[in-house]
């Protein structure tokens, strides 16, 4: 075994850990409509604090959950505590819109993806309209018709859908007609120098 996998084992050891011990939390960036300066949603943005209480940027450790089995569990946490969120703002008086979840390609596989969202909906007697996904445009260019499906699945139950990133794999404006897109998030090489 090489230095790299051993690394990247060792890291989703350690991943799994504070897992398991609740060292990962969650912020919210609220989004807000600039015409209006309204709260339109918010997005959850996963953190993972050490026991030292040192932060560990999320870019040294999602590329490689996302690559492994800890992905469909770590993504069922975030949207459950991101409907938990939801529903604590609802209950204070908050208007917060949807609260938008990153999607990894692994999920959009899944054959539970679609299942397990409507899953925790249900068990929290939410609608979808409280939900926005968001995927990577290169997410699911793996197979097009397949998470075109799901994602038309999840739409039907008003679950919003948003390609993250756009502009930084495929950037087709043809395959976005197959697609129930409600949102395009532009990458910042486009609005960097603005």
């Amino acid at each position: 075994m090489d230095g790299a996998s051993r690394e990247n084992i060792e890291m989703l050891g350690r991943f799994k850990q504070a897992f398991d011990e609740r060292r990962l939390l969650l912020h919210y960036q609220p989004k807000i409509r600039l015409a209006d300066q309204r709260l339109v949603g918010s997005e959850a943005l996963l953190r993972w604090r050490t026991a030292e209480g040192r932060d560990i940027p999320p870019g040294h450790f999602i590329p490689q959950v996302e690559q492994s089995s800890l992905i469909r569990t770590l993504t069922n946490w975030v949207i459950e505590q991101s409907l938990l969120q939801y529903m604590a703002w609802q209950k204070e008086g908050i208007p917060c819109g949807p609260v938008a979840v990153n999607i990894s390609p692994l999920n959009l596989l899944s054959r539970h993806f679609v299942s397990d969202i409507m899953h925790l909906l249900y068990k929290h007697g939410l609608d979808g309209d409280v939900l926005e996904l968001e995927v990577t445009e290169t997410a699911f260019m793996d197979d097009i018709q397949q998470s075109a499906r799901k994602l038309l699945m999840l739409s039907r139950e008003g679950i919003r859908i948003s390609i993250d990133d756009y502009g930084t794999g495929y950037s087709s404006l043809q395959y976005l007609d197959r697609l129930p897109v409600s949102a395009l998030k532009l990458d910042r090489i486009f609005i960097n120098k603005l």
